[in-house]
């Protein structure tokens, strides 16, 4: 007797938490796929404002897809830790390929964004140096955290800043002979700066990638589209 007036009570109470099971698995699926609107937040290098044409073309992307992008603009360094351990951020803006293996919770859009290279800025040298080797004798320095720079200085005397302010102070105090900077700042720097030379270092270019969380790994195929027509609208501006 009393079985049969306990088994409704059980069978009410296992079915409500089966019940509140499938709601708590929905919302969390459902929590991990964009909304059409969603808006996504993106670390990148704090001298990355200097570059909005890229940050804009980047953003027309994921409009053209229903969404839009934050940027938070930090040191180099931070921006990758930020990115890659930081649950509110959603990716970042722009590394190169070989950055995947510090960003392993994070993905590449496999259409490249740019092309990198890396130059340098000086005083006195004003020609290219003829080999790699050459580097060693002057004295260098290099934004901290940027890993095209961080790679092809290792092995020689670099001392690293937080951004371009602090590299152009070096220069001017004659702390160093070299300051090695990612060419996308070599336009806007020869403006600012006519007195000092740029040149184009002997390393060659790289490509540059916009890198999403893993848990947004479902978008890349669209994103891959959205970016290579982005850049095509670009171009097509940029001819007339």
């Amino acid at each position: 007797m009393l079985l049969s007036i306990a088994m409704p009570f059980f069978s009410c109470l296992f079915s409500g938490y089966r019940f509140a099971s499938g709601i708590l698995l929905a919302v969390l699926i459902l929590g991990s796929i964009p909304g059409r609107a969603d808006t996504f937040l993106f670390a990148t290098a704090a001298d990355g404002k200097r570059v909005q044409p890229i940050v804009q073309l980047i953003r027309a992307a994921y409009q053209s897809l229903g969404h839009d992008i934050k940027v938070d603009y930090l040191p180099a360094k931070r921006a990758l830790l930020h990115a890659q351990n930081d649950t509110r951020y959603d990716g970042e803006l722009l590394r190169i390929a070989d950055a995947q293996a510090l960003l392993t919770n994070l993905s590449p859009v496999p259409e490249p964004i740019f092309e990198a290279r890396l130059f340098m800025l000086s005083h006195t040298i004003d020609t290219p140096l003829p080999s790699v080797a050459s580097l060693q004798h002057y004295k260098l320095a290099a934004i901290r955290g940027i890993i095209y720079t961080d790679q092809k200085l290792s092995g020689f005397d670099v001392e690293y800043v937080t951004d371009l302010r602090q590299g152009i102070d070096l220069l001017n105090l004659k702390r160093i002979d070299l300051f090695m900077i990612p060419g996308f700042f070599a336009r806007e720097l020869q403006a600012v700066y006519p007195n000092l030379h740029m040149v184009e270092s002997p390393y060659e270019p790289v490509d540059v990638f916009h890198y999403v969380h893993n848990r947004h790994r479902q978008l890349i195929p669209e994103l891959t589209e959205a970016i290579r027509q982005a850049k095509r609208g670009k171009s097509a501006l940029e001819t007339h």
